[in-house]
């Protein structure tokens, strides 16, 4: 991966930072060759930044430069087949009874099912909060899990 390439918010990043900073928000995508030019228009649709930043090669290694030097030389076995995976926890929910449709009041389907999509309550929101940064820049006041987190907004905003 050539990092020069990489669109960055700061300047003098490091390698490590580059590759690791969730506060950057960049995401690495492999794509299919040829296919680059439409992932370039699905980006630049939604304003966001696009790059191609290197290739997939047979090594089985990951190589990443930075002002013409390996900055980097790691196998990639760890990162893709000897990767963790993660167990989220669910739990099995017994059969709802069956409802008569007749027993129903009338109301519009769609209204209805809109309504529950737009309930903040409808379903645990815990997977999103544990897996991201929620101390990001440290202005974390309440952390989440309870009713609501808090954070501190400056006063220049």
């Amino acid at each position: 991966l050539d990092l020069d390439r990489v669109p960055v918010r700061e300047t003098g990043m490091i390698p490590y930072e580059i590759m690791l900073s969730e506060s950057q928000e960049r995401m690495l995508m492999i794509l299919r060759p040829g296919s680059e030019a439409e992932a370039c228009r699905i980006f630049q649709k939604w304003e966001l930044d696009f790059a191609v930043v290197g290739r997939v090669t047979e090594t089985g290694r990951l190589v990443l430069r930075m002002n013409g030097e390996i900055a980097a030389d790691i196998p990639v076995t760890p990162l893709v087949t000897a990767a963790p995976v993660y167990k989220r926890p669910w739990r099995r929910r017994d059969p709802e009874p069956e409802i008569d449709p007749a027993s129903l009041p009338d109301r519009d389907p769609l209204d209805c099912l809109q309504r529950l999509l737009l309930s903040p309550t409808l379903a645990s929101k815990r997977w999103i909060w544990e897996q991201y940064d929620h101390l990001v820049l440290g202005n974390t006041v309440k952390r989440p899990g309870g009713d609501a987190a808090v954070v501190r907004i400056a006063a220049n905003g």
